[in-house]
């Protein structure tokens, strides 16, 4: 069947229609995309702990607060896993395949083993590729597989809180250290603003639209892009930062719908 064909109509499963016990009742396409989604979210949520994890030893010589900020996520990031991992029997997946994974997260997400090196890196990646990951969440709400919209339920509302949090640290951040520190963050969103864009995925896909098909995913890309950009960029006019136009990342490569410019 055809992306277009697929976009057309309905979706065939209604919120939670799916349980554990009826899954393997499933075309094996359904069972593969869920597989597909859970298995990303979970390396996801593994991915940020380690993110948060690895940056708190670097700032136990400026006192406990940052310490603490970074514990905090990656425990919260570690609790999220747990409860994803919960479901991957159901769904013919083992924990092992993710715990021993063969490359480093930081590699696998960021491209770069040394990152964060810095409280920047910290505070833009809470800020930008958090509000990504809150979306991808908030797009499975009502997702057709019960086991894993009641976990999403569970984790979005502590992923609204991680949104929050970077763009009021930063405030602060700015705030008390002037333009040097105004600086630093500039890079860091010159660097992150495109790659946290990148995260929400290619817009009218064909892989969208399977999700769309089977009740997987309510909105699209195209549909979730515009709230992304609602949330970032009164933080960055606040900020007195500037971040690349539509036309710069298209022009880098990036697949944007045709009706959203900034």
């Amino acid at each position: 069947m055809a992306p277009t064909e697929l976009e057309a109509g309905a979706p065939i499963y209604g919120p939670s229609e799916i349980t554990e016990e009826t899954f393997k009742e499933t075309p094996e396409e359904y069972q593969d995309l869920v597989r597909w989604v859970v298995g990303r979210q979970l390396l996801e949520e593994l991915s940020a702990a380690c993110i948060f994890a690895k940056a708190a030893p670097l700032f136990y010589r400026e006192g406990p607060e940052k310490v603490r900020y970074c514990v905090h996520l990656a425990e919260e990031e570690v609790g999220h896993c747990r409860a994803v991992a919960r479901i991957l029997p159901g769904i013919g997946l083992d924990y092992s395949l993710f715990a021993h994974h063969d490359r480093p997260y930081a590699q696998d997400f960021h491209g770069d083993p040394e990152f964060p090196q810095s409280w920047e890196d910290v505070l833009v990646f809470n800020w930008l590729a958090e509000e990504s990951g809150r979306l991808f969440l908030w797009s499975m709400r009502d997702t057709s597989y019960a086991p894993y919209a009641n976990v999403n339920r569970a984790i979005i509302a502590e992923e609204e809180r991680h949104a929050e949090g970077g763009p009021t640290h930063l405030i602060r951040h700015i705030e008390e250290n002037g333009d040097e520190a105004r600086k630093k963050v500039q890079e860091r969103v010159d660097e992150w603003f495109p790659k946290a864009i990148r995260l929400l995925g290619v817009p009218r896909s064909e892989k969208q639209q399977r999700f769309h098909h089977y009740g997987l995913k309510a909105e699209d890309t195209e549909e979730q892009l515009p709230l992304w950009l609602d949330a970032v960029l009164p933080y960055a006019d606040q900020l007195g930062l500037t971040v690349p136009t539509s036309d710069d990342m298209r022009a880098t490569g990036l697949v944007l719908p045709s009706h959203v410019d900034w």
